[in-house]
């Protein structure tokens, strides 16, 4: 069985919830409670998302009734997914 290695934010559900709520990016970076350049890098996914951002992220899907879990992607370590894709598991 696979161990989670690592999570990250799935930057196109951040972005789908920005457009069908009309919000701009810095509405959402306030929304989130995390500073706008911030957001900026991680939907340009220049950055991964860290703890201040799934608080935030965590009271806004409270706030919209909306489930974290579509906005969290995981992720198997590198080496075992390699593993995995030559069927050396």
């Amino acid at each position: 069985m696979s161990k989670l290695s690592y999570q990250w934010i799935n930057t196109d559900k951040l972005k789908n919830i920005m457009e069908a709520k009309g919000w701009s990016e810095s509405i959402l970076a306030a929304k989130l409670e995390v500073d706008n350049s911030y957001l900026n890098r991680i939907l340009r996914e220049k950055r991964n998302g860290g703890v201040k951002l799934l608080l935030g992220l965590l009271k806004l899907c409270e706030k919209e009734g909306l489930d974290i879990f579509e906005f969290i992607e995981y992720q198997t370590d590198k080496k075992e997914s390699q593993l995995k894709d030559n069927n050396l598991e």
